[in-house]
């Protein structure tokens, strides 16, 4: 038997150092691409815990705001007139410090503000939600006139940190405070209207999970918020929902959370979001083709519209729960079941559109469903239930041969809704007087040549949403019929001249939206 050949120990030596080397370097890689990632997260993240329901980050600089207040937001988004904290022309309201003078030298380029979950510790203090601001500090000598009014007030320590009780921007409350952070070479402001919620920013200063180590929260923010854009926002959809349910055991959210980044360019808010699945979900999202063709076969004065490149993927990808809803008010509505009559032949692009209904006294729209199939006499067996569904409500059903529609009337004649082939593989639906001459011939132009339509969904998606804001505000003040939009919400959208949104798969577990809202010129 021959005998095993001894190792050298120089040559195991050698073993041994090059897998430390290698671990090293590994390790090395993976720390540098570690910090890589959180350099591209916003200024202050890293001080927010794991738990937070939301984030908002804004950029401090003047010029983006100039803008916002020159569109007419200020005027008509209440929510943007709040007193909010540091960064607000109030500031924060210490001694006889002005906030132009004393607090916007030293501000950074960009303010985090995020909502905490209540625990035990801030409810003693407030039933309200607990809010912090971050506020990188570039320059410590300009913020030096700060400090040292700050620590005139009283102070607490929390694991050695001074935390210093101070009223906030709107007076004198109880309970208010700020405490200053120091993380490797940055130094933070932290400004809390919970005194007691600042203990949540100390812990993950100190080594408690945090949100920018969440791997899908980093990949998103990076993919969504390059080029400095003015604001970029965070929602923790779990724990903002069970959060704010009015019920005590809310339904598990399917999605882990959102991120978007806002920019503010050529009379455009142009926002890119980005939605993902928890690590711990089986699901996996179906990548999709992008919208083409129906968009051509609309009419160009369509109001709104939501378009799908393919109904049964799109469905795939959407949450249980909207499925079930859906799911229930198609059933109510039409007395077929979606899954068993429309699911399996409704393979290509379709299209759910409000037009307003041609040569009406009065101002009025109609509802078009638009749908392309590869199996068409499976359609046509759906459109046939339709029709039973029709004849049992009491509407008459009349048939034209040549010209391949169907149109539903309710007595005495008074004209319902028509459907029909546009062509061998694309149906309508049109429920409404006279919708079928929109559609037939072709209309010219079409929505998809519509200069609102191209400026706002200039990217196609393979789920695409568009709304004409000013025609439809303009349709329902001048409709004697047609219910008026409630003050505050036409006041929200008055400065906005349309909505396009494209939406698209890009990975198994993300969706991903490029949302454009055109400004009326103010």
């Amino acid at each position: 038997m021959a005998r095993l050949a001894k190792k050298n120990p120089r040559s195991l030596a050698w073993i041994a150092g090059g897998m430390v080397l290698v671990g090293v370097a590994g390790a090395g890689i993976w720390w540098w691409q570690t910090q890589a990632k959180l350099g591209q997260l916003p200024d202050g993240v890293t001080l927010i815990p794991e738990s937070a329901l939301y984030t908002v980050t804004v950029t401090t600089e003047a010029p983006p705001w100039q803008l916002i207040q020159a569109a007419g937001l200020f005027q008509s988004q209440a929510w943007l007139r709040g007193p909010w904290g540091p960064v607000s022309p109030e500031g924060i309201k210490i001694g006889d410090l002005d906030f132009t003078r004393d607090i916007l030298p030293w501000l950074g380029a960009q303010a985090t503000f995020t909502g905490l979950p209540i625990t035990p510790t801030t409810a003693l203090q407030s039933s309200d939600s607990p809010v912090v601001w971050i506020l990188p500090i570039p320059d410590q000598a300009k913020i030096e006139p700060f400090l040292n009014t700050l620590q005139q007030q009283t102070s607490r320590e929390y694991k050695g940190i001074p935390i210093y009780n101070v009223p906030g921007p709107v007076g004198e409350v109880a309970g208010q405070g700020i405490t200053l952070i120091t993380q490797g070479q940055k130094q933070y402001l932290a400004w809390s209207n919970i005194n007691a919620a600042l203990e949540q920013i100390i812990d993950t200063a100190q080594g408690q999970p945090a949100l920018a180590q969440v791997s899908r929260y980093q990949d998103t923010v990076i993919a969504t918020g390059g080029g400095r854009p003015q604001a970029q926002f965070y929602l923790n959809i779990p724990a903002y929902t069970a959060q704010n349910s009015p019920s005590p055991a809310p339904a598990e959210s399917e999605l882990a959370g959102l991120t978007a980044a806002l920019r503010i360019q050529d009379n455009q808010l142009r926002i890119k979001a980005m939605t993902w699945l928890p690590e711990t979900s089986d699901r996996s999202l179906v990548a999709e083709t992008n919208v083409s063709q129906i968009p051509q076969k609309l009419p160009g004065n369509t109001l709104a519209t939501f378009t799908t490149s393919n109904f049964q993927a799109s469905w795939q990808n959407a949450p249980l729960d909207w499925q079930n809803s859906i799911s229930q008010g198609f059933q109510q509505l039409s007395g077929l079941n979606l899954e068993q009559d429309v699911l399996p032949w409704l393979k290509g692009e379709f299209a759910l559109a409000i037009v307003p209904v041609p040569n009406a006294r009065l101002n009025v729209v109609g509802l078009v469903v638009m749908a392309q199939t590869k199996d068409r006499p499976k359609a046509v067996a759906t459109l046939e239930k339709l029709d039973q569904t029709a004849q049992q409500r009491a509407w008459q059903v009349t048939k034209d041969t040549e010209k391949q529609t169907t149109t539903w009337t309710m007595p005495p004649g008074i004209p319902l809704g028509q459907h029909g082939w546009l062509d061998q593989d694309t149906l309508f639906i049109a429920l409404g007087p006279n919708l079928a001459q929109t559609l037939f011939p072709p209309p010219n132009p079409p929505l998809g040549q519509a200069p609102l339509f191209r400026s706002t969904l200039p990217n196609p998606g393979s789920s695409q949403l568009f709304v004409d804001f000013n025609r439809t505000f303009s349709l329902t003040q001048n409709s004697p019929i047609l219910p008026q939009l409630a003050p505050p919400f036409q006041q929200a959208l008055q400065p906005f001249q349309g909505l396009g949104i494209a939406g698209r798969v890009r990975n198994s577990w993300s969706q991903e939206y490029e949302i454009r809202l055109n400004l009326n010129n103010p």
